[in-house]
């Protein structure tokens, strides 16, 4: 299916026009929160469109319940940050793509007919009702967003370290009742959490086994550090070969003078 193109301007004194490019959505997996029958999908998305924004730019064909928006098209849906303080996922900025899910069927067969001739009139983004934050407002709309609650920060860190150390106990207790209980194979489990006990690192002890490592470092020789080192003793080596392989001339040619015919 060919793309439809709809004209949009960002309000009424606006003279520039914007084209959206949009049809209907099919993919060949299509996941349940994107169904085809009720799937619009939209290109060229313009940076300050927000979800709201393209729900009332189709709501006279029908309600739409959701919009995912997209850096590019994806069959799938958008990852979602699983906390409001410490973001793990990159905001969609600049052009993007979206995916307006209708309510029912209808709503995407009438998005699909609507009359687009040269002479239908750019439909409005930003009206006084529903006025887009763009420029110096939305500057100060995001400043203000990033002035952090602590009370609800202070809960949020709470939250996650309740988690964190109820998992870390639940981990702890699992490898314990583990620890010497062998498998299938008789293979027993050995766990950071041994009842064996271990010497306490202190400071003499520290100390000592820094000693005992410099000792070490000290008995070791530095053989071949430089090149002029390596080149010297494969010269060395080479001279040894040499003078064995005389040697072992000069043993060959004695044994044939020796040589005697001994026919008895």
């Amino acid at each position: 299916m060919d793309f439809k193109v709809l004209p949009v301007k960002f309000s009424e004194q606006s003279e520039a026009v914007h084209y959206l490019f949009y049809k209907q959505h099919t993919v060949r997996s299509p996941v349940p929160e994107k169904p085809s029958d009720r799937t619009l999908f939209v290109i060229n998305v313009l940076p300050y469109m927000d979800e709201a924004s393209l729900k009332r730019l189709f709501r006279d064909c029908g309600k739409v319940r959701r919009v995912y928006i997209h850096k590019k098209p994806t069959p799938g849906l958008p990852e979602a940050d699983s906390s409001r303080f410490f973001p793990t996922v990159e905001p969609v900025v600049g052009y993007k793509v979206a995916y307006c899910v209708f309510t029912k069927p209808e709503g995407l067969q009438k998005a699909l007919s609507l009359d687009l001739s040269a002479e239908s009139a750019p439909r409005v983004l930003s009206t006084e009702q529903h006025p887009l934050q763009v420029g110096v407002v939305k500057w100060q709309q995001e400043y203000n967003d990033s002035v952090l609650d602590e009370e609800a920060l202070k809960k949020e860190v709470d939250e996650y370290m309740a988690e964190h150390d109820a998992r870390v106990a639940e981990e702890i207790q699992k490898a314990r009742e583990q620890e010497g209980q062998p498998d299938s194979d008789g293979w027993v489990l050995v766990t950071r959490h041994s009842k064996r006990p271990v010497a306490r690192r202190t400071e003499g002890l520290d100390q000592r086994l820094k000693e005992k490592m410099k000792k070490k470092r000290q008995r070791q020789q530095m053989v071949n550090l430089y090149n002029f080192q390596l080149k010297d003793t494969k010269m060395e080596q080479l001279a040894k070969l040499r003078e064995k392989f005389e040697e072992d001339k000069r043993k060959i040619a004695s044994m044939r003078v020796q040589r005697k015919f001994r026919p008895y």
